[in-house]
């Protein structure tokens, strides 16, 4: 059966990577669409295969033991640099889209939200900040630990409309990216802006890999985009594209050296607030050592030289006339 490839609505489709082991024990085609590089799965999962597949795998204390932080406190200082760069985000956001929260209360949901970090920071910073998850424990924590207005659903179960709509690291997940992007178009008010992250399959890094780049994990990676494919569906779905590309802080890899996953695990569990707080600065004194002589010269390097960074950042306008 042949599909429509959600960027360019074209029909021709080659294998690109083939017997890839899924998470699920299944083995999967990567299939990529011969005009605009737009990248799937073969055999596609059902809706029940994907909720099955979840449900297994983040059932229980799977996320680096954030449900055992039982101090909020804690769990906001452990993941300082997460809400800077949220904010960050936020702040790009404002400057591509040329608005401003100062004029009157901007309001903003998060799909996708996990345990709402973007809708913690946009609350701090006078937004009328909202979040949605399917995940039921990242949403409980958030609303019952930090006190966030979060609920357990998608874009579809949305009834209100918002100022700004933000999706990170979310719609290469969806079976269906296409009918995605139209709803939240549906739930945006006029002029408002819709913003995220995906990987990104046309970057250096993903070229460089191959079938091995970390990103290809079906079932839970589905759609695989490139800046060009990403732009063509947000435009035929109604939207002025501002940016779409990379910036810094989606240009390297994601590198984990294990050390502070294992910090995290530890602060998590103690008592002591004196061993505590001193774990918690020299936990923060990794992540600025990590920024600082990692993550700055890669990012460097791939800005300069116009390699197409790891991850796809995008800001665009809802065009009411469309």
């Amino acid at each position: 059966m042949k599909i429509k490839c959600p960027c360019c609505n074209n029909d021709n489709f080659f294998e690109k990577y083939n017997d890839i082991a899924g998470e699920d024990g299944k083995f999967y085609s990567i299939i990529q669409c011969d005009f605009c590089k737009f990248s799937t799965l073969s055999p596609m999962p059902t809706d029940k295969e994907l909720t099955q597949f979840y449900t297994q795998k983040y059932n229980g204390k799977t996320k680096t033991n954030i449900l055992e932080f039982k101090n909020p406190e804690d769990f906001i200082k452990t993941n300082k640099s997460v809400y800077e760069d949220m904010s960050n985000r936020l702040l790009d956001i404002e400057k591509i889209a040329n608005i401003s929260n100062n004029q009157k209360r901007l309001s903003l949901l998060d799909v996708g939200c996990s345990y709402g970090h973007m809708v913690y920071v946009a609350g701090r910073r006078g937004y009328l900040s909202k979040g949605v998850d399917l995940d039921t424990e990242s949403v409980s924590y958030g609303v019952t630990k930090l006190g966030l207005p979060l609920k357990v659903g998608t874009i579809y179960d949305v009834k209100s409309k918002f100022d700004i709509i933000t999706q990170w690291m979310s719609l290469e997940h969806v079976l269906d990216p296409n009918n995605q992007v139209s709803e939240v178009y549906n739930c945006l008010n006029d002029n408002g802006i819709y913003a995220g992250s995906v990987p990104n399959m046309g970057g250096y890094y993903a070229k460089l890999k191959g079938r091995k780049w970390y990103n290809i994990v079906p079932p839970e990676h589905v759609n695989y985009f490139n800046n060009d494919n990403l732009r063509m569906m947000l435009k035929d779905k109604g939207f002025d594209v501002l940016f779409a590309g990379t910036i810094a802080r989606y240009a390297a890899p994601s590198i984990n050296f294990g050390i502070r996953k294992k910090l995290n695990k530890t602060i998590s569990k103690i008592e002591n607030n004196l061993l505590k707080a001193l774990l918690l600065i020299f936990y923060r004194f990794l992540t600025v050592i990590k920024r600082i002589f990692v993550y700055r010269l890669l990012n460097f390097i791939i800005i300069k030289f116009k390699l197409g960074g790891n991850g796809i950042f995008w800001v665009a306008r809802k065009n009411k006339n469309k």
